[in-house]
């Protein structure tokens, strides 16, 4: 399949465009730019000469993919932003290229991103990870694979929210969230995340473990040492 590129489209001598692609009109592509196949970018879209894409991604209308990290350290330094394959970006999603302190930005495969949401420099975005419009992820955060990010969620910078974690809407997550948990308003954990474990095919026998874990390590408050061999010695 041939790619189709809009006549008011503005492409850069040396973007690098895979087959099947669909570029639509006003979208801006810098130099540099390297687009895998079958991509779908959509009207008024910007892609920054920085980014790195793979496959079949979809960007709907007004994002904006590796432009200039928001921090008062960046010296213009020649950074990247990788973004994986199978993602969706909504309208007016904001990605920014990575700084010095790591060269990069990644987005992993499969995230459905929603409209308005913004994911800040050197951060890590994990497999299949959902954000709900408006969520705000600052810089150098890390959010794993499976997680879901309610709308109007914010991660504070350097923060990790652990795989399968829900996030409430409008809650601010200062802190590292443990892995499997839910989190409510102010990062207060709120039990394990039991329908997101059910559904990963991966965890569906391991509830009755994980609930043990979470009752030990974030109620009980075990001490490290004996939780670690109590999980060492765990079938």
């Amino acid at each position: 399949m041939s790619t189709t590129i809009h006549p008011t489209a503005i492409i850069g001598e040396d973007v690098e465009i895979g087959a099947g692609c669909v570029i639509g009109p006003h979208v801006i592509m810098e130099s540099g730019a390297k687009i895998g196949r079958d991509n779908e970018i959509n009207a008024g879209c910007y892609i920054f000469g920085s980014v790195e894409m793979g496959d079949r991604n979809r960007l709907m209308r007004a994002a904006s993919l590796g432009g200039e990290p928001q921090s008062m350290g960046y010296k213009g330094e020649p950074t990247r932003l990788i973004v994986g394959s199978h993602n969706w970006f909504g309208e007016n999603t904001i990605m920014h290229r990575g700084t010095a302190a790591t060269g990069k930005t990644t987005i992993g495969n499969h995230a459905f991103i929603m409209n308005g949401s913004h994911v800040g420099h050197d951060c890590i975005i994990g497999d299949h990870v959902v954000m709900a419009p408006g969520v705000m992820v600052g810089g150098e955060a890390v959010v794993m694979s499976r997680a879901n990010l309610g709308a109007g969620a914010g991660i504070h910078q350097f923060v990790r929210v652990g795989e399968l974690v829900m996030v409430g809407g409008m809650a601010r997550v200062t802190q590292d969230v443990v892995p499997f948990t839910t989190v409510a308003e102010s990062s207060v954990l709120f039990g394990l995340n039991a329908i997101g474990i059910k559904r990963a095919e991966e965890y569906p026998n391991k509830l009755s473990t994980l609930k043990m874990m979470y009752r030990m390590f974030c109620e009980k408050r075990e001490p490290l040492p004996s939780f670690l061999q109590w999980l060492h010695e765990q079938p």
